[in-house]
């Protein structure tokens, strides 16, 4: 029947392996010629670079968006500081017009309000804090690389 002599006291394997082999022939793609290769590669290679090239662009404009962002903040950051003492001068100023000169504890009063007015405030140290770790944490990132590259390289 097509079996080799041989093969009659194993027939279970022999036609395990056969249907392997049979297997095997028909997934197996045929062989890719080298054109088709090199077209394959180069295809794959543009669409990568089309891939890198928006990736990029996206992220440039995400950072112009930040930075646009942090420029908002700081501007209205700025405005709000600038309004602030006016209204801080007025708030102190209603507090003096509102004193009663006749109580002995006006003189305490007054000195409190003298305290809590001008640039050595407790509003205005807490603005001058905010204004310098918002210095530290924006500029000192920036050039950190740079100044680690000073203290390693001396002149």
């Amino acid at each position: 029947t097509g079996l080799p002599a041989s093969a009659y006291g194993h027939a279970p394997m022999y036609y395990a392996q056969m249907a392997l082999k049979q297997l095997q022939h028909q997934q197996s793609p045929p062989p890719e010629s080298e054109e088709k290769r090199a077209k394959r590669l180069e295809r794959n290679r543009e669409s990568a670079r089309k891939s890198r090239r928006r990736k990029k662009e996206r992220l440039s404009q995400l950072e112009e968006k930040v930075n646009g962002l942090h420029i908002q903040i700081e501007n209205a950051r700025s405005l709000q500081i600038m309004n602030m003492n006016p209204r801080l001068q007025d708030y102190f100023l209603q507090r003096i017009v509102q004193l009663d000169t006749s109580n002995d504890s006006a003189q305490e009063s007054l000195t409190a309000i003298f305290k809590g007015a001008g640039y050595n405030c407790e509003v205005q140290r807490a603005v001058i804090d905010f204004q310098y770790s918002l210095l530290k944490y924006t500029l000192l990132p920036r050039y950190h690389k740079f100044l680690l590259w000073l203290t390693l390289h001396p002149e």
